[in-house]
């Protein structure tokens, strides 16, 4: 335990040492995204599922100067909590999230510091889904002159889109189960990431 807690020190230290801002040019992201909706219904008496989100998002544009970059991108990022509709009368969240998106980002030097903001926005295209905003604050640890490591948390903003059973009354007294699909609004979830980033010479 003391020796992981030494090379982590170690390893902090180095990329703190050598901190530099990004160089004008292409620069790219691969970044694991994950999105957590927390149900707090039992505060209110009606407890619900609260779901868990894990894929990818992907940016690429250019980096117009040491701290404004401006890009474009995509991603997958799926609902490990989704259940079909059989088995559940209702469907409060998506299956998955297809983001199709602008990226403004911001990395910023405050000494040996370099934390960043950046804001994605655009289309959820999944499922009817609706708009995606996901605005993230986090830092950059530098690994070598053209790439480094990204973490940063924030708030994911997009369409939902919610399914349930319609029950239509038969004459004999029975009853057919049709699913229905309808535009849910917008859902809010904390936001996790964690990539890798490059840049070409």
């Amino acid at each position: 335990m003391k020796k992981l807690l030494i090379i982590t020190i170690t390893f902090i230290c180095s990329t703190v040492a050598g901190a530099m801002q990004p160089c004008r040019g292409y620069r790219g992201f691969i970044d694991s995204s994950n999105l957590l909706d927390l149900n707090f219904g039992f505060l209110a008496g009606s407890p619900g599922d609260s779901h868990v989100f894990t894929g990818f998002t992907t940016s690429h544009g250019y980096q117009l100067n040491n701290w404004l970059y401006v890009g474009a991108g995509t991603g997958f990022v799926y609902n490990l909590n989704w259940k079909k509709l059989e088995e559940v009368h209702y469907n409060d969240k998506s299956r998955y999230v297809i983001p199709v998106f602008a990226e403004v980002r911001f990395d910023a030097r405050w000494n040996r510091f370099i934390p960043y903001f950046s804001a994605q926005i655009g289309a959820n295209v999944a499922e009817r889904g609706g708009m995606y905003f996901s605005p993230t604050v986090g830092y950059r640890f530098n690994w070598g002159r053209k790439s480094a490591i990204n973490f940063g948390v924030g708030t994911t903003i997009y369409g939902n889109t919610c399914s349930y059973l319609e029950h239509t009354c038969l004459p004999d007294g029975g009853h057919i189960d049709v699913a229905k699909t309808r535009h849910n609004g917008n859902v809010v979830s904390f936001t996790a990431r964690l990539g890798f980033e490059f840049q070409l010479k």
